[in-house]
């Protein structure tokens, strides 16, 4: 039963891991499924364990089959709301897709907010950067906006329109910059945002280019400088 309970176990974990952070977004509590499978087999494999000299054939075989039912009812859920995932998605699939990006004002270059710990990113599964200036989608999107700059800036604990600009930064603190905001010469600056060079007004709302590499993937830079 142990060996049982230990595959079961091991065969799970690659499938829930890859949906941690997707159950709002799609309906699917992967995780939660996995938990209750797990704590499910380890309760009866407890209790067989303690039981087992004074447990019938008929019990053994009923624990044997309980085994069986659960690692097939959450596998099988797993599996299906996996595939029904990929199936509708906008992308047809998981993607990972990647672009560079550079945020300056009034003439100096920001340094965003680094992780902390052992997880080294900042942001959500989805959506994140790796102390690189690199945004970086990864996973299954339902809809193309979840791969827009607004979501990168939403995920790591900003904003970015056509009047607003907050970032958090290394140092632990979140600025905000508007337009009309002073500069530190006393000139009023306005925000502007460019995408491999050239002007683009969709500000938060732009979707980055589906590459992995960059390039082709693309270069986002965003100022706020006088205007």
């Amino acid at each position: 039963m142990k060996k049982i309970f230990l595959l079961v176990f091991i065969l799970l974990i690659p499938a829930v891991l890859a949906h941690v952070g997707e159950e709002k977004k799609t309906g699917f509590y992967f995780f939660d499924a996995f938990i209750y499978g797990v704590v499910s087999l380890a309760l009866i494999s407890l209790v067989a364990v303690h039981y087992n000299k004074k447990m019938s054939k008929t019990e053994k075989k009923s624990v044997f089959v309980f085994y069986v039912v659960t690692a097939a009812v959450v596998t099988g859920y797993i599996a299906a709301g996996t595939v029904y995932l990929n199936w509708t998605s906008a992308t047809g699939g998981p993607v990972h897709w990647h672009a560079d990006f550079e945020i300056w004002v009034c003439g100096q270059k920001l340094e965003l907010i680094e992780s902390e710990g052992w997880e080294n990113k900042v942001g959500e599964e989805d959506v994140h950067h790796h102390n690189d200036l690199r945004i970086h989608v990864e996973g299954v999107l339902q809809h193309q906006d979840e791969a827009s700059v607004h979501e990168f800036f939403h995920a790591i604990g900003g904003e970015f329109t056509e009047d607003e600009l907050t970032v958090p930064l290394r140092d632990k603190s979140v600025r905000t910059w508007k337009n009309g905001d002073l500069c530190p010469d006393g000139k009023p600056g306005k925000i502007r945002f460019f995408v491999n060079g050239k002007e683009n007004f969709d500000y938060g709302k732009y979707i980055i280019a589906p590459y992995p590499d960059v390039p082709p993937g693309d270069f986002l830079n965003i100022t706020f400088n006088a205007a």
